[in-house]
Parts: C-alpha cells; structure tokens; sequence
C-alpha cells in the first residue's frame, strides 16, 4: 500500500504545484488589467487557459490514483482523496506534511 500513497502524494503534489503556476498567471493578467494593457492581457488568456487544462488532466490523474488504491483494498468505488487520507497513517503511508 506504501506505493499507492506515493503516488497519490506525488498526484497531489504535481497539482498543487501546478494551481501555483495558475495563480502567478491571474495575478499577472491581475497587474496588466491595472495597467490597462489589453494586448497583453489577450495575449495572457490562452496561457491561463492552457494552465486550466493542465490543471484538469492534474485532478484526473489524482481521481484515478485514489480509484485504483481503493480498488486495490476492495473498497467502494467513489472514494475522494478527502475520504482516504485519514487512511494512509493507519496503513503506513505519509502522515505528515513535507
């Protein structure tokens, strides 16, 4: 089972990072808006965008990694990562945050 909270970990770690990514771009079209520069800020929009779907194929990895770890202990399907967290000290996984 340690696998299986590795990769859920490094999931969640990878989008996390990635919501970082999302956050300096809004705060950039944030400043350009305040600048009134709207060249630059249609040229910032495909960029967030393009960050938005990295942000979903994020979460698709996470949701599938939290599926096939419940799948692995014959649980219902449909578990969140919310819901398998307070699993992963009792089964030896990561307990506490890097």
């Amino acid at each position: 089972m340690n696998n299986d909270w590795a990769v859920m970990a490094e999931c969640l770690r990878t989008e996390i990072s990635e919501y970082g990514k999302l956050l300096t771009l809004i705060d950039d079209q944030h400043k350009l808006i305040f600048k009134g520069d709207p060249a630059e800020i249609l040229r910032l929009n495909p960029s967030i965008q393009a960050q938005v779907e990295v942000l979903h194929a994020c979460r698709g990895h996470r949701e599938k990694a939290v599926r096939e770890s419940s799948a692995a202990r014959d649980e219902a399907p449909g578990r969140t990562m919310r819901s398998v967290l307070p699993l992963a000290a009792a089964e030896g996984g990561p307990s506490s945050p890097r």
